[in-house]
């Protein structure tokens, strides 16, 4: 039966008695590998002064410093964006700023913190910038997310310079912070009160200038009193058209009747004799009895008669058209309707005219007041724009003059060192060194373990033969019968 092969180190199958044959086989490089890491170790926690570590705890309040105020306009105060873990990290970083450390080693010297490196410090050995590297790398500013506390430690091998070396720091901490927060714009914020200040009188006399060459003292009052003024005439110019409209139509109904009317009339009427008449009578007579004279002579188809018959017809003729125009003697005169309607007439058409320029002067008097609302409309919104300038200004103003008085304010706060964080616990020489020997020949341990193993497991992949039967089995699938150990032969000097 073939069986699969599982090399040392391949598989976690692997015999006990592989593993043991494998590490008597590597005995000497597994302890080089433990003996070299351990050594290490060793050496390193030899090297390594124990230090004391000086503590000291910061208490960090919320104030104004993460505070945000607008500049203009309105004095609430905007929700600041910092949270408790933000700020904390803020004072940390500031307490970790090289600058600090830098003022320290200042006030303590190089010498005290750390005499080797002023020992050695010219021209080619910048000293200071070790020192804030060493300074810097000893410095630990740890903040709590849900406490307003900044733990600080410094590790030092002197126990009294430690715990100096972190007072320094945080009065160094507390002289930088003091200009970083404190509101130092007091004497800008004046130039700039003092140019709101003007700017808010100089909007305040244009706003007075223009009400007093306007006459303006109340919009609401005026403009009612045209309002009023202008219904007035509407009515007026209502009633003056109405009036018009009836005395045109009373002056076209008096031309008319006067037009049906004869200026004169006949007073009196006489009749009188007609001359012509009786002439016309008499020949009449003569010719009918001439015609009586002729029928004893002459028949009627007679020439003669013919011409007497055509002249008594001429004669009668002529009597009808002097009966038709009797001859009467006529006085005539002016017709009194006809004056009578006259006079109304001159009368209507007079009103006529009265009314027409009472309309015209009505409607000019109410296109006047339009003008005037129109005006008083343009004026006011001239008012409101310079009134809004003046309350822009004013608001302006007031909210710079506030920041002025909050600037001077903190100002004086932080003079008098009044400031949002309060030292809670200072430093103090600690009693105790911390040795971090055992640590390290645990960890050196620990690794020298790990670097032995790990040397075996790589010696094992690199092995090109066989040390035990049973691997040669599990790599071929094949049994081993036998066997043969290998002697080595001393070569003869």
């Amino acid at each position: 039966m073939n069986r699969q092969a599982h090399p040392f180190g391949k598989s976690a199958g692997a015999s006990a008695r592989v593993v043991l044959v494998a590490l008597f086989k590597d005995k000497w490089k597994l302890a080089a590998a433990f003996a070299a890491t351990f050594g290490v170790a060793l050496g390193l926690s030899f090297l390594i002064t124990p230090k004391f570590v000086a503590s000291a705890l910061l208490y960090v309040k919320y104030g104004r410093e993460y505070t945000y105020r607008v500049e203009t306009g309105t004095s609430e105060v905007v929700p600041q964006a910092f949270d408790r873990s933000q700020i904390i990290r803020s004072e940390a970083q500031i307490l970790a700023a090289p600058a600090i450390a830098d003022a320290v080693i200042a006030k303590l010297g190089i010498a005290r913190l750390y005499p080797k490196l002023a020992a050695t410090e010219g021209k080619d050995f910048p000293a200071e910038a070790y020192a804030r590297q060493a300074f810097l790398s000893s410095l630990d500013a740890v903040g709590g997310d849900e406490s307003n506390i900044i733990e600080l430690t410094f590790r030092h091998p002197d126990p009294v310079v430690a715990a100096d070396a972190l007072n320094a720091l945080i009065e160094a901490y507390m002289a930088k912070r003091r200009p970083l927060f404190a509101e130092i714009r007091a004497l800008a914020l004046e130039d700039e009160t003092g140019a709101a200040k003007k700017q808010l009188d100089t909007t305040g006399e244009a706003l007075e200038r223009f009400r007093l060459a306007n006459d303006i003292v109340a919009f609401d009052a005026q403009r009612q009193m045209l309002l009023d003024r202008r219904s007035s005439l509407a009515r007026d110019l209502q009633l003056a058209e109405s009036e018009l409209a009836a005395d045109r139509e009373r002056e076209a109904k008096l031309k008319a009747q006067l037009g049906s009317l004869a200026p004169t009339i006949v007073l009196e009427a006489e009749n009188q004799p007609n001359p012509a008449m009786a002439e016309a009578q008499k020949t009449l007579l003569d010719l009918q009895l001439r015609a009586e004279d002729l029928k004893g002579d002459w028949n009627e188809q007679s020439r003669p008669v013919q011409q007497v018959r055509r002249s008594i017809d001429q004669v009668e003729q002529t009597l009808r058209m002097l009966a038709a125009r009797p001859n009467q003697l006529v006085r005539t005169g002016l017709n009194p309707v006809h004056e009578a309607l006259a006079t109304q007439l001159a009368t209507v058409e007079a009103q006529v005219s009265a009314e027409d320029a009472r309309r015209k002067t009505v409607a000019g008097q109410l296109d006047k007041v339009a003008a005037e609302l129109a005006a008083l409309a343009a004026k006011e919104r001239t008012l409101d724009a310079l009134g809004r300038e003046r309350d822009l200004a004013a608001a302006n103003y007031t909210n710079l003059a506030r920041e002025l008085d909050d600037a001077r304010l903190l100002d004086k706060l932080a003079q008098n060192d009044s400031a949002n964080v309060r030292v809670l616990q200072p430093a103090q020489p600690p009693v105790e060194a911390q040795n971090p020997q055992p640590l390290i020949l645990m960890v050196g341990l620990v690794a020298a373990v790990l670097a032995a193993l790990m040397t075996a497991f790589v010696s094992d992949l690199l092995r090109s033969g066989y040390l035990t039967p049973e691997q040669l089995e599990w790599s071929t699938g094949l049994p081993v019968l036998a066997t043969i150990p290998m002697r080595r032969r001393k070569v003869a000097s």
